[in-house]
């Protein structure tokens, strides 16, 4: 799914293979229910709220001021920037670059 310029998006009840979410210019994307795998894409401020959206394996790119949150059990790839932050709970390993301030916090 795709969101842009301030734009909302919440989606219920997910039960997929695999998720793949792009947001930037400070849109909302709210998640919640399941997935095997998870694409995440943030830019510009954008929110992925999914404190009730569990995967496995997680690809993840923010920045600018990106933030995230999900529940992961597997493996966290990728990279963020421009003080990101990413909240993961659900105990994955997580080999995520971080630069300019951005953070990965896990339970």
């Amino acid at each position: 799914m795709q969101a842009s310029g301030g734009s909302e998006i919440t989606v219920r009840d997910v039960d997929a293979g695999s998720v793949s979410v792009q947001a930037s210019g400070g849109s909302i994307v709210r998640l919640a229910g399941s997935s095997d795998d998870l694409e995440l894409q943030l830019s510009g401020g954008s929110q992925m709220h999914g404190r009730d959206f569990s995967t496995r394996d997680v690809d993840v790119q923010g920045s600018g001021g990106s933030q995230a949150e999900f529940k992961a059990t597997g493996k966290i790839r990728g990279g963020l920037s421009g003080g990101s932050q990413l909240h993961v709970a659900g105990g994955a390993s997580t080999r995520v670059a971080t630069s300019g301030g951005s953070e990965v916090y896990g339970d």
